[in-house]
């Protein structure tokens, strides 16, 4: 007995692909949003523990957290190294060291987590493990190059490894706690012992306005009054510019380099500011900052990590800076200076709480 095999009409076939290009569309908006979602968590797990490890560094440092002044200081000037005796800084941080040396002067991140994360001992593939392996997972751009006007002895080895890729920096810590107030050169004369510093401190807060209290030390006792509110370290892309892309800075002496950033409240800050005018035109500073749906994860002095949005970031500056810090209006978002007004029924240099 014969069979007729029986086969799908065009309409039949049709309306079966205009199901599944429906499916499709549908799914795939819930797969990125779950997709993001996940890699946030991951950025904050990364956080968290990059925090517990500053906090187990204090600990240890009498309450001193891993700060470019508490670390990279003493490297503008002489430092003895073990077998060596006394030699320059700079030559104290080039080529092979060791894990927890820093990268740079404004390095805060191998100190602590050099020998947890089995980073390289040299100072190339140092810089390339912090950004590749502990940074955040939406931070997926590669940089297009070195930073021209970098000039260490060591920068072919780090144009080297910029062929193989080297993915964007993830993490950065404000001013506010990274570096002192231009009247406080005492300090660092004290951690140099007399040597040049000028690299380190000029143009340190460049948001210029806020000033730290007097007597401000890097200690996590003299952030504020209270550590959740005060923040160490956040989401942040340093350095795009619309006309080169995405470079970084592997100079020994670096003004910000790849750790440390003026903060949200600086309308014209690299990372956060909208009129930051090497990427005004696409406003990709921003894309690379606020990459958790223009949102950034930060990191608190107690640990805790959680989201803000971008414009909440704009808004607050009291996050960013000690308590204690005296705010003025020079070079700030117009949402923070009227947010310090309203706080300070409208006196226009208010202090940090």
């Amino acid at each position: 007995m014969d069979r007729k095999l029986k086969a799908f009409t065009l309409i039949e076939l049709l309306v079966v692909i205009s199901i599944i290009a429906l499916l499709i569309g549908i799914l795939l908006p819930a797969l990125s949003s779950a997709r993001a979602s996940a890699q946030s968590l991951v950025c904050k797990a990364t956080m968290k523990n990059l925090a517990t490890l500053n906090t187990f560094y204090a600990s240890e440092n009498r309450e001193y957290y891993s700060s470019p002044v508490n670390i990279g200081t003493p490297y503008t000037g002489n430092v003895i190294v073990p077998g060596e005796g006394v030699v320059s800084g700079a030559d104290a941080m080039l080529g092979n060291t060791e894990s927890i040396t820093p990268t740079t002067v404004q390095d805060w991140i191998s100190p602590i987590a050099g020998d947890s994360m089995n980073f390289s001992s040299n100072r190339a593939e140092r810089t390339r493990d912090i950004f590749n392996n502990f940074g955040c997972a939406r931070a997926n751009v590669f940089n297009d190059t070195v930073y021209a006007g970098a000039n260490a002895a060591d920068i072919e080895e780090f144009a080297a490894l910029a062929e193989e890729g080297i993915q964007q920096v993830s993490y950065l810590m404000p001013t506010g706690f990274a570096h002192v107030s231009q009247d406080d050169d005492n300090y660092l004369r004290s951690l140099v012992r007399g040597a040049t510093f000028a690299r380190i401190n000029n143009l340190m807060s460049v948001d210029r306005a806020p000033q730290q209290p007097k007597g401000f030390r890097h200690r996590m006792d003299r952030v504020g009054t209270s550590a959740s509110s005060k923040i160490m370290f956040a989401d942040g892309t340093r350095y795009w510019e619309d006309s080169a892309g995405l470079d970084f800075d592997p100079d020994l002496n670096a003004l910000f380099g790849s750790f440390t950033s003026s903060s949200p409240i600086f309308s014209r800050s690299t990372a956060y500011g909208r009129d930051f005018a090497a990427a005004a035109d696409t406003g990709n500073n921003l894309l690379l900052s606020y990459r958790h749906d223009e949102a950034i994860n930060v990191a608190r002095f107690d640990t805790s990590v959680n989201t803000m949005s971008q414009a909440e970031s704009y808004i607050d500056p009291n996050p960013w800076y000690p308590t204690g810090t005296r705010w003025e209006d020079n070079d700030s978002t117009q949402e923070s200076i009227d947010f310090m007004r309203e706080q300070s029924n409208g006196r226009s240099n208010p202090t940090i709480y």
